[in-house]
């Protein structure tokens, strides 16, 4: 089952990066994704809701992005806020039930990627399983 996960993981990865390179449009908002030893930063922290293009320092390369999601099938399906309950159990666990994973990669196509539309809520980013940041979305 966790090779299974991780080769999801992996592929979604992978489409993430595939393309060209994403261009951030005049106005748009961004959030500067870093690292240090200790924890993930997201700066801003909190932005509004709508379209969010996170940009990659080399210290975050590949972070994950947790989110529910309205449906698995629908790789175009907006991605949903996280209750209080998933944000402890991706502490703890690093998943959890009707969770959505994508992974954001820098490489070839640039360090930009375009996540959204976010509603209003929380969404989760971890880097090595092992430090976590939450963006938090509202008007």
């Amino acid at each position: 089952m966790a090779g299974a996960i991780m080769r999801a993981l992996l592929m979604t990865g992978l489409l993430a990066g595939c393309g060209s390179a994403t261009q951030i449009p005049v106005g748009g908002q961004t959030v500067q994704v870093s690292a240090t030893a200790g924890e993930l930063r997201l700066e801003p922290a909190v932005v509004r809701p709508g379209d969010v293009y996170l940009v990659l320092a080399d210290s975050a390369a590949s972070i994950e992005f947790i989110h529910r999601t309205s449906d698995f099938n629908d790789p175009h399906a907006p991605p949903l806020p996280v209750t209080d309950d998933d944000i402890r159990s991706v502490e703890q666990y690093g998943t959890f039930e009707g969770a959505g994973h994508d992974v954001f990669s820098v490489g070839g196509y640039g360090n930009v990627f375009e996540i959204g539309p976010l509603v209003e809520g929380r969404y989760v980013f971890v880097l090595d399983a092992t430090r976590l940041a939450v963006l938090e979305v509202r008007d």
